[in-house]
């Protein structure tokens, strides 16, 4: 059995031993975001831990991992004087602009892995820094994501594969680069453009038609050359309708479009018909593919359509989170200390939805 207070005692163990394994920037995360006022006397704490970290620990980080700790290192509530620590921050954002360029030559689009993660990177360093070289750096990577990765979406001639899913598809950058649109970072010819893929994404709506209302859903991938449809129950942060909604509910708002508005609701409210593990396939509590991203998915949905039946659909699962963990038969996480599939990401999101920490750290997953 696993209970928040339990989760709360290893965590702490763990940020009190300042583990060196390869979830420390989620660590590092959760700590700041739990700490409320007293998050300032953190650096002196993360300075040490640093110092003492190996350069090969920060080689072996995975892509978003590097982005996570560059983030918390960044956060306004803390302040470095350790010229050695404020040396090593400059080579891993060298290092994260060096993988984000990488990706936006190939067709790695994802926000954990790709050019969404480097966009929503750059998107939060301009935000905190709007310094050259940052603006320059945004500017580059939204000029590329377009030309080498989605404008060929446009072409009529296109017959490859589209990826509807948030992590690791479409959606997830266009959802960073609506944000770019809110942050004033795109041109009118980039605008113009992400409206025409919004428009291209609404293409692969799959209508249902149900005795009292009309509700719509999308499938997670089509090859366009065979139109084939890859449909699943799977509903979470990183696939299923609740990223394609909360696309077309920020659409509807930033481009003044009724229809993205209309079929935001219509999918959404159809995903409220699916509440239990065998309509959904969410059997674990984690983020990435569990209750816990699905919860706070819900509550975007919400923020971004006003409608309070995402709120009511948020509560229920984090209910489903402390049910769970409290299952006797549920194992431990594979990487216990990961944001994404351990107790980081759980015991935050729990905290986040009660208002007892800090909830910036949404805007990493577009929350």
């Amino acid at each position: 059995m696993h209970t928040v207070s339990h989760i709360q005692a290893f965590l702490h163990n763990l940020t009190g031993q300042g583990s060196d394994g390869s979830s420390f920037p989620e660590l590092m995360l959760f700590e700041l975001m739990c700490a409320g006022e007293e998050a300032g006397t953190l650096a002196e704490r993360f300075s040490t831990r640093l110092r003492h970290l190996p350069d090969e620990h920060l080689l072996r980080l995975a892509a978003w991992q590097r982005v996570c700790l560059s983030w918390v290192l960044h956060h306004p509530a803390l302040s470095f004087a350790d010229a050695d620590l404020i040396g090593r921050l400059g080579q891993l954002d060298e290092a994260i602009v060096r993988a984000g360029r990488d990706a936006l030559q190939l067709s790695t689009t994802g926000l954990l892995d790709g050019s969404a993660l480097y966009l929503n990177y750059l998107l939060e360093r301009a935000s905190r820094q709007p310094v050259e070289p940052v603006p320059a750096l945004l500017a580059e990577a939204v000029r590329l994501a377009f030309g080498n990765q989605l404008t060929p979406l446009l072409d009529a001639r296109y017959a490859g594969p589209v990826d509807l899913t948030m992590q690791p598809g479409l959606i997830g950058l266009l959802l960073t680069l609506l944000r770019a649109a809110d942050d004033r970072a795109l041109t009118d010819p980039q605008r113009e453009q992400l409206l025409a893929l919004v428009r291209f994404v609404v293409r692969f709506t799959q209508a249902v038609d149900l005795p009292d209302s009309q509700y719509s859903f999308f499938p997670n991938r089509v090859d366009l050359r065979t139109q084939e449809h890859e449909v699943s129950n799977a509903l979470s942060w990183a696939e299923g309708d609740l990223g394609v909604a909360l696309l077309l509910y920020r659409a509807a708002r930033y481009f003044g479009e009724p229809a993205f508005r209309k079929l935001a609701d219509c999918v959404g409210t159809f995903s409220l018909l699916r509440d239990d593990v065998e309509s959904t396939l969410i059997e674990k509590p984690w983020f990435l593919n569990g209750a816990a991203g699905t919860a706070m998915l819900y509550g975007a949905l919400g923020q971004a359509s006003g409608n309070v039946r995402y709120g009511q659909a948020q509560a229920r699962w984090l209910r489903h989170v402390s049910r769970m963990l409290a299952e006797p038969s549920l194992t431990t996480p594979p990487v216990p200390a990961s944001f994404l599939t351990g107790y980081p990401g759980i015991l935050l999101c729990l905290r986040t939805a009660e208002g007892s920490c800090r909830d910036d750290w949404k805007r990493l997953f577009l929350l």
